[in-house]
């Protein structure tokens, strides 16, 4: 009996240490992986970079290229769609804009999450270099500080491309799923001025008054500049 018992506790020692390698290697292998989709990152954003210069020079050809290049590496990459969306709006394309909205705000969080497994990765390789000793004591207290800033869990999806959105709908004069657009913009940014500014004349437009007014007193509160032409022709219509 004493032997069995023995020969049950070495048994289980042996599975324990076996199922502790399993998981380490599992570890190993996830970082891997993470890693090299990391650096697929890393190249796909030299290239959206380069796109995001171009844009701002008004080279918008050039730009579409470097967007696209970046999808070419990483096709998820959901702020080159919104950059695409931009441009294809700008072309007057707004059904091609509209496709590339959807596909940015699909594409976000899958970006977001992919961040955040870096930034833990990033952690525990500080954590592992503080431990073995291979700073001193600035940099362990640079490590420190790091370490004791929180991890994000979640990032809601920008304003601007609810704003953005919003501005292709208007255009395809899908006006309630614009109208929806800019709330969500106001609900993630309580100060953007140009969603504020959209849906008041949206209600304007549709002649909801008093939901132009609400808008109006709402964007005064958070100090948001309103443009006076709009908030006269909207105080007259309302009769204030």
């Amino acid at each position: 009996m004493k032997r069995s018992r023995q020969v049950f506790t070495v048994l289980s020692l042996v599975i324990f240490l076996f199922c502790l390698c399993g998981s380490s290697l599992a570890q190993e292998d996830f970082t891997r992986e993470e890693y090299k989709l990391f650096q697929k990152y890393q190249a796909a954003n030299k290239r959206f970079e380069e796109g995001k210069k171009e844009f701002g020079k008004g080279k918008l050809d050039k730009a579409e290229k470097e967007f696209n290049e970046c999808l070419n590496i990483m096709p998820e990459h959901a702020d080159s769609y919104f950059m695409l969306a931009q441009i294809a709006y700008k072309n007057g394309d707004l059904e091609l804009a509209k496709s590339r909205m959807e596909q940015a705000k699909e594409n976000y969080h899958f970006i977001v999450k992919m961040k955040m497994n870096m930034e833990q990765i990033r952690i525990l390789k500080m954590q592992e270099a503080k431990n073995s000793g291979t700073y001193d004591e600035r940099g362990t207290e640079a490590i420190d500080h790091r370490l004791t800033r929180p991890v994000a869990t979640k990032e809601e999806i920008p304003a601007d491309y609810h704003y953005i959105h919003g501005n292709i709908l208007f255009k395809l004069r899908e006006f309630q799923k614009a109208h929806d657009m800019y709330l969500e913009a106001i609900t993630v940014d309580p100060k953007h001025k140009d969603a504020y500014n959209n849906l008041i004349n949206i209600y304007l437009m549709s002649k909801q008054y008093q939901k132009g007014l609400e808008y109006l007193k709402m964007a005064e509160e958070n100090d948001v500049k309103i443009n006076e032409k709009l908030k006269e022709a909207l105080l007259k219509a309302a009769g204030k």
